[in-house]
């Protein structure tokens, strides 16, 4: 199976030289992009010295946007690709994430889907671990039921399907939860074997217990059709 592979970043010098070694060390990608809004750093050096086609567009101002202009380059150099898959750039790849991508999909009825997840809790003291394991539980249990992804799952799907949704839904925050609810629509999502391994950098900044509670409120209020463009703000803010 031909697999593209779209990484949206923004200032991720520290963290994409390993996830781009890792993606090839444990897969196999008919073409990597890397979608970047604006970084100041090198992550697009990075990214260019690895390989991957490189996106840069002053107008990417959003995940959502970066997603979707990869998805236009990786279709543009391979249009014949079957599935794209997004990466983020703090989220190792699962081992033979390829093969479990090909074989989730092998089902004709499963448009897309997505993996397992756990935080990297490398180095972090057991004061953030205990709480970081209670939300890895929530979470497991809730994208099981409703078959909705977070985007450090790895989300992937067909083309087809993306054209059909339109693509990414232009949206500052939940695009990942949106674009699978779209998705349900012209067919099956499903867990993929294996799993990612993702930086819980954003909850050790923040709180791991405030950051959950935000997340959860968040998930709500997009159910509910609400668009709290303040908190949107606050969440998607530069990195300092």
């Amino acid at each position: 199976m031909r697999i593209g592979v779209v990484i949206p970043t923004l200032n991720e010098e520290p963290d994409l030289g390993r996830t781009l070694a890792l993606l090839a060390d444990r897969g196999s990608a008919a073409i990597v992009v890397v979608a970047d809004c604006g970084s100041r750093d090198r992550t697009a050096e990075i990214a260019a010295a690895a390989g991957a086609e490189v996106v840069r567009d002053p107008a990417l101002d959003n995940r959502a946007a970066a997603m979707n202009a990869g998805i236009r380059r990786a279709l543009q150099v391979h249009p014949d690709v079957d599935a794209l898959w997004f990466l983020h750039a703090d989220t190792e790849p699962a081992p033979q994430w390829d093969e479990h991508i090909a074989e989730t999909l092998a089902d004709p009825r499963v448009v897309g889907g997505a993996f397992d997840f756990q935080w990297d809790k490398r180095g972090v003291a057991w004061t953030a671990r205990v709480p970081l394991t209670v939300m890895e539980l929530i979470n497991r249990i809730r994208f099981r039921v409703t078959r909705s992804y977070f985007g450090d799952q790895g989300i992937f799907a067909r083309p087809e399907a993306l054209r059909a949704v339109g693509g990414v839904p232009s949206l500052s925050l939940m695009e990942d939860v949106v674009l699978c609810r779209l998705l349900k629509r012209h067919g099956r999502l499903r867990l993929a074997r294996g799993r990612t391994v993702t930086s819980p950098r954003r909850f050790l900044r923040h709180g791991v217990v405030r950051q959950g509670i935000l997340d959860l409120a968040l998930l709500f209020a997009e159910r509910a059709g609400l668009q709290p463009t303040r908190v949107h703000a606050w969440y998607n803010r530069e990195k300092a």
